[in-house]
C-alpha cells in the first residue's frame, strides 16, 4: 500500500518509530535529496536512538538530513509539521520489540492522535 501510495517528496508521520525498520521503508519511498519530508515520533528514548542509528546505516546523508526524530508522544504532533500537507500517518502499537514490555502505547494518546492526525 505504501508503494503505491508514497513518491518522493511526500510528507510522512511515522508516529511510532519503535527500532526504525518501518520508518526506513518510509524514508525510501517519500524522500528525494531534494524533497520531502519524514517525521519520527517516538516516547521512548531507546527508539528514537535505535531507528536513528538504523537510518544511519542504510540511507545516504541527503536523504538522513531530511528525517526530524521527535522523542514525545504520538498524541502531540509539533506545530512545525505543514497542516494538510502530511501524505501519510503511521502507527506500529504495541512495545518496543527488545524494550521493556511494560511501556505500550495507550489507547487514550492513541485515539488522541488519530483525530489530530
Amino acid at each position: 500500500y505504501w508503494e503505491r501510495l508514497l513518491k518522493p517528496g511526500d510528507c510522512v508521520i511515522d508516529a511510532t518509530c519503535g527500532n526504525g525498520y518501518d520508518t526506513a521503508t518510509l524514508a525510501k519511498l517519500c524522500l528525494g535529496e531534494d524533497s520531502g519530508q519524514l517525521y519520527a515520533i517516538d516516547l521512548q528514548q531507546e527508539a528514537i536512538a535505535n531507528t536513528s542509528r538504523r537510518l544511519a546505516e542504510e540511507l545516504d546523508e541527503a536523504l538522513f538530513r531530511r528525517i526530524v526524530f521527535l522523542q514525545q508522544c504520538h498524541s502531540n504532533f509539533p506545530e512545525s509539521i505543514p497542516t494538510g500537507g502530511v501524505k501519510l500517518v503511521v502507527y506500529n502499537l504495541g512495545y518496543l520489540p527488545g524494550g521493556d514490555k511494560q511501556e505500550t502505547t495507550l489507547s487514550s494518546t492513541t485515539l488522541d492522535s488519530v483525530r489530530k492526525a
